[in-house]
């Protein structure tokens, strides 16, 4: 598991939004230079390819989104008040914790997904892996806490 991104997010975190309405992709140049010093700061060594906004829960949020030096995808959300909202990381199936691969295996058994991503959340304080792909002729993609609790299944249903 990414300890460094942990250790640092559980730090950075401040207010977090609820659910999204609109993003609107945007120029790197129409985003204040504070918000972009601390997405830079946040997530050092990458750069953003890609920078949008949407409104949650009547906050703004800039969306920022790169790959990092192993071509994984990198994403950190900062409130338009400079606050780390969310800091997302591709990563292999094989960091998954046991508690995660085994919570995966109850919802959809030998489930071998085309993405992961690791999620650190409210305040810094929920680590959530995040699987996306198919299995037996669906697409999937579920949320499971580190602590092996299934939070999200795509077809609505939770632990």
């Amino acid at each position: 598991m990414p300890r460094a991104l942990t250790a640092f997010a559980a730090l950075a975190f401040g207010a977090i939004g609820s659910a999204a309405f609109a993003q609107t992709e945007i120029s790197l140049d129409d985003v204040p230079s504070d918000i972009i010093a601390k997405a830079e700061t946040t997530v050092p060594g990458v750069t953003f390819h890609r920078v949008s906004t949407e409104l949650e829960g009547g906050v703004l949020i800039y969306e920022f989104e790169a790959f990092n030096s192993a071509g994984q995808h990198v994403e950190v959300d900062i409130t338009e008040g400079g606050a780390i909202q969310e800091i997302e990381m591709e990563i292999s199936f094989a960091q998954t914790p046991s508690a995660v691969k085994a919570a995966l295996d109850e919802v959809a058994a030998g489930f071998e997904p085309d993405y992961v991503e690791y999620s650190v959340r409210e305040g810094g304080r929920d680590y959530v892996y995040e699987f996306e792909g198919e299995h037996n002729g669906r697409q999937l993609e579920i949320e499971i806490a580190e602590n092996g609790r299934v939070l999200f299944v795509s077809d609505g249903s939770v632990g």
